[in-house]
């Protein structure tokens, strides 16, 4: 089966997503086959498109939004660390240079 690999477990998630948008096509293809009037104009057939995308899309926006956020996690948590650990590293630094006396700060 095209959605699994040989060790049946799923693809890669980006290359599922375009799999998605080969079945949009196909969809709106074969639509505007049986139903020529919908893609008589530019416009008719920017609109059929854009409701079978949206048809489709409405009834999987969750899955491929946490599938998305899934991705991404192992990313997002890594690049929160290193904020983290910038904005102590800098407020430490910021913290020190106003306990050390400056040397201004004695009489000359």
């Amino acid at each position: 089966d095209k959605w699994y690999d040989n060790e049946s477990s799923f693809r890669d998630p980006r290359e599922r997503r375009q799999d998605v948008h080969g079945v949009l096509e196909h969809i709106t293809a074969t639509l505007i086959e049986i139903r020529p009037g919908l893609g008589a104009t530019r416009r008719l057939r920017r609109l059929t498109t854009t409701a079978v995308e949206a048809f489709v899309f409405g009834e999987l926006y969750d899955l491929v939004f946490a599938e998305i956020k899934e991705e991404v996690r192992e990313k997002d948590t890594n690049l929160m660390q290193k904020i983290s650990d910038f904005e102590m590293n800098h407020y430490s630094k910021k913290r020190q240079q106003k306990e050390m006396p400056s040397v201004h700060s004695y009489p000359v």
